[in-house]
C-alpha cells in the first residue's frame, strides 16, 4: 500500500518528506524513502528491460517505445543503455506521458 502502482505513492511520500523538512538550495540534502528494497529492485528490472529492449532493437531494426515513465526511471534506461553498441536512447512525450524509446544507432 505504501509503495503504489509504480512507485508512485512511495514517490510522493519521498516529495512531501523533503518538502516538510525544508529542503532549499542546490546543496541540500535529498531525502530518499525505499520500503522493502523496492526502489533497488525497480532499478535492476529496468535495466534488465533496458538491455532486453536493446537486443531487440538490434535484431529486427524496429523502434521500441517503453511505457510512460518518471524523469528518475527514464535516466535509469538511459544510463544502461549509453555504451550498448548498436542502439541510442530519447525522450519522446511531455509531462508524465515522457516515454524512452529505443532506437538503432545511426
Amino acid at each position: 500500500m505504501l509503495i503504489g502502482r509504480r512507485g508512485e505513492t512511495l514517490s510522493s511520500l519521498q516529495y512531501l518528506v523533503n518538502t516538510i523538512v525544508g529542503r532549499t538550495g542546490e546543496d541540500a540534502p535529498v531525502y530518499g524513502i525505499d520500503i522493502e528494497g523496492y526502489r533497488r529492485r525497480r532499478e535492476q528490472t529496468l535495466v534488465d528491460l533496458a538491455h532486453e529492449i536493446a537486443q531487440e532493437v538490434r535484431e529486427t531494426g524496429d523502434v521500441i517505445t517503453l511505457e510512460p515513465m518518471p524523469a528518475s526511471e527514464r535516466r535509469i534506461v538511459h544510463l544502461a543503455l549509453e555504451t550498448e553498441e548498436g542502439v541510442r536512447t530519447e525522450s519522446v512525450g511531455s509531462g508524465d506521458r515522457r516515454q524512452v524509446e529505443v532506437l538503432p544507432a545511426d
